[in-house]
């Protein structure tokens, strides 16, 4: 009976010894992890903002106007474009160009391109641009030709509602072009652009503003996919 009581009592001083070192093993074995999120970064480049006009009007026919067009054959220096590259959003990243288009008359064409970087660390989808006429917002899709109307409206001929340019009181047309959708990766640099042409209806001299925001949303919560 002693022998038997002297053997639980070496297992049971064996167990709490195994136990006590098993605790400060566990004790002093610790596991660190960091984990790092990336962040986004995006915007438009200012140096990179460029426009046809940089002096001789440029013109285009009334119907068809957005790809042919031509310099005025007198040299004539009369419409002008003037761009201010703006944080619309107050985000600290530059995102909107605001376009003055001064002494306007018919048939003068402008296109304006620029560049937009990923300076983040994680890709990014190019979203698809909105396009501010008087209050009037609108996105614009690539290659699809807009109409600012007087009353304040934006109208394609997809709309409902679009029956002419002229019935419909358009005074601009505008087009964007180039990367909506794309997926931009860190330190890529892509080229965007917009064009317009001043239309019959508009106003001799007169000055129409419009601005064009655009942005890029992180990878996995853009709300359209990657083309």
């Amino acid at each position: 009976m002693r022998k038997k009581a002297l053997v639980c009592l070496v297992v049971v001083l064996a167990l709490a010894l195994m136990g006590f070192g098993f605790a400060k093993w566990s004790d002093s074995v610790v596991v660190s992890a960091t984990a790092q999120s990336g962040s986004v970064k995006w915007g438009i480049i200012d140096e990179s903002v460029w426009q046809l006009d940089e002096g001789t009007d440029w013109h285009s026919e009334m119907e068809g106007g957005m790809l042919n067009y031509d310099q005025d054959p007198e040299g004539k220096d009369v419409g002008s474009t003037s761009i201010e590259v703006t944080d619309a959003n107050e985000d600290g990243v530059k995102d909107t160009l605001d376009i003055t288009v001064s002494n306007a008359y018919p048939c003068y064409f402008n296109e304006i391109t620029f560049d937009v970087i990923n300076a983040g660390t994680i890709p990014v989808i190019v979203q698809i641009p909105k396009l501010t006429w008087m209050r009037t917002e609108s996105e614009l899709e690539s290659g699809v030709v807009y109409y600012l109307c007087s009353n304040g409206s934006i109208i394609s001929e997809y709309d409902d509602g679009f029956v002419s340019p002229e019935k419909n009181g358009a005074v601009i047309e505008v087009m964007f072009q180039d990367n909506v959708s794309a997926q931009q990766h860190p330190g890529e640099v892509l080229s965007e652009s917009i064009c317009f042409h001043v239309l019959q209806p508009a106003a001799q001299n007169d000055q129409y503003s419009f601005s064009l925001s655009i942005e890029g949303v992180q990878w996995n919560e853009s709300p359209i996919p990657a083309g």
